[in-house]
C-alpha cells in the first residue's frame, strides 16, 4: 500500500511540477516532509538519485529515502 502511495506522490509532483528543477525538488520535498532545507550530504546523495530531466524512479527512491528517516517519523 505505502508503495502504490509513493508512486502516486512521485507522479502527482511530477505532473504538477514539472518546470521545477531536480534542486528545486529536493529543497521543495524536505521542506514539506520535514520542514526545513536537506544539508549538503542530503542534497548530493538526492541528487544522485534524481536525473535531468526527473524521472519517476529515481523520484520514488528519494521519496522513500526521505519517508524512512526518523525525523519524518517523529515530525508526522
Amino acid at each position: 500500500a505505502l508503495n502504490k502511495m509513493i508512486q502516486a506522490g512521485a507522479t502527482s509532483l511530477l505532473t504538477k511540477h514539472k518546470d521545477k528543477s531536480p534542486d528545486e525538488m529536493i529543497t521543495m520535498v524536505y521542506q514539506r516532509a520535514l520542514s526545513r532545507d536537506p544539508n549538503p550530504a542530503e542534497r548530493k546523495i538526492c541528487q544522485q538519485m534524481l536525473s535531468d530531466p526527473m524521472m519517476q524512479q529515481g523520484l520514488e527512491d528519494m521519496l522513500w529515502s526521505v519517508l524512512m528517516l526518523p525525523e519524518f517519523q517523529h515530525v508526522r
